[in-house]
């Protein structure tokens, strides 16, 4: 349950609006107060109410309040952005600032009356520069109409708002992502100057080594804050939305996987295997991204990875999550080539990696053989965590077959001879 102080003041003014409707049919501040909670899901307290009762008490100060006490209708539903509107709907704010201005009212309590009475958000400093430094609205601010038709492109930026992206809730609302390779984000960028009209540029975070990229349209964040929209374009454009969101929550994964065995002299014999993961805290999305892939002739399968308040190694760091977290695989041979043919990934590294794992399994199976030729292209580095790193120059069949024994000895001597099934990441 939101909290009065919390919310927006949009939002505040509706419930005061309510609340004062409620009392001229003769309720009291606790009733009121009780049909608010259950209304709205507000925690509200019952001297706010009273306030608001027997001492003539707003949510609004100034040129607001003096709208709210005229009874002057207010559009508290919708609002848009002072870029959005047209440079006639600017020059009739404009006007109206200046009415206000003539009343006495601060720059700040007439950009909330202009918000109240035209469902525009527009800054205080906006109202300031009319008022004191004589500044006119201009066109050139102004922004084109945002396309939210369903499409490719906006498949793409669904998929990444719930993986690497995020959307923001508050009144500000944002459309972000952060993520570790260019080529996603650059895609992203395409999508967005498509989607919205606008010219967009990426931050490059070198504390992080990650690309930045963020959007404050709000019509598109309302409409990515909707689950049923999401569903709707992985439904309608499974391979753009399905491509985006493996990018983002996983990737190709090649494996040397080891076998312990126990009968006879003591041995550990070594093979390749790869999956294909992706990794998420709504099922339900991942089972409709299953039954697509499955459409697709990709068969994949879904497990729990990690429960709710369970802590967990990643990369080095302790993580907990709130939600049950689970993964998403794809792990026989011709399903992970299926994959590579008809969505592949965007990032040239998981592209590369991804054309490598199919070479192998194309050439050698899940073999020891596979397992040499592994490890002739890529090499295990420690950093944070367990990884396999593209080499800069391929190892020699020799050089790959020393390598892999070595492994084998070192994992022998760790552990004494004899350990289950082990797999290096």
């Amino acid at each position: 349950m939101k909290a009065y102080h919390a919310l927006d003041i949009a939002t505040k003014v509706k419930i005061y609006k309510f609340a004062m409707e409620t009392r001229r049919r003769g309720l009291g501040a606790t009733r009121i107060r009780k049909i608010i909670r259950e209304k709205f899901g507000i925690s509200i307290g019952e001297t706010t109410i009273k306030t608001w009762i027997y001492r003539g008490v707003t949510p609004v100060k100034g040129a607001a309040r003096k709208m709210l006490i005229d009874g002057i209708d207010l559009k508290l539903n919708d609002v848009k952005s002072y870029e959005e509107i047209s440079l006639e709907e600017r020059m009739k704010l404009y006007e109206e600032a200046f009415r206000f201005a003539s009343m006495g009212y601060r720059p700040s309590s007439i950009a909330t009356a202009l918000k109240l009475r035209h469902g525009v958000e527009i800054s205080r400093q906006a109202v300031y520069g009319w008022i004191r430094r004589n500044r006119r609205p201009r066109r050139t601010n102004m922004r084109p109409p945002i396309n939210l038709t369903p499409s490719q492109e906006l498949a793409v930026i669904a998929a990444n708002s719930i993986s690497d992206g995020s959307v923001t809730k508050e009144t500000k609302t944002r459309f972000a992502t952060q993520m570790k390779d260019r080529e996603p984000v650059d895609l992203i960028l395409k999508c967005l100057e498509k989607i919205t009209g606008f010219r967009y540029k990426y931050q490059y975070c070198l504390s992080v080594n990650t690309y930045y990229i963020a959007s404050a349209r709000r019509a598109l964040c309302e409409y990515l804050r909707n689950e049923d929209n999401i569903l709707n374009l992985l439904r309608r454009f499974p391979r753009e939305f399905i491509r985006m969101f493996f990018d983002a929550e996983g990737g190709p994964v090649g494996i040397i996987a080891i076998r312990s065995y126990k009968v006879g002299k003591p041995r550990i014999t070594a093979f390749f295997n790869a999956t294909i993961n992706v990794y998420n805290n709504n099922v339900k999305l991942l089972e409709e991204i299953r039954d697509k892939l499955r459409n697709l002739g990709i068969r994949s399968s879904i497990r729990m990875k990690s429960k709710a308040g369970e802590i967990n190694i990643i990369r080095g760091r302790k993580v907990s999550y709130n939600k049950p977290f689970y993964q998403l695989m794809i792990t026989h041979k011709d399903s992970i080539i299926r994959y590579g043919e008809e969505i592949g990934f965007i990032s040239k590294r998981k592209r590369e990696k991804l054309d490598d794992i199919i070479d192998i399994l194309e050439k050698y199976g899940k073999t020891e053989e596979g397992a040499v030729e592994w490890i002739r292209r890529y090499e295990y580095i420690r950093r944070g965590a367990e990884r396999w790193i593209k080499r800069k120059a391929p190892l020699s069949r020799e050089e790959a077959v020393s390598e892999l024994t070595r492994l084998l000895k070192e994992r022998m001597k760790n552990e004494d001879g004899v350990k289950p099934p082990l797999f290096l990441l």
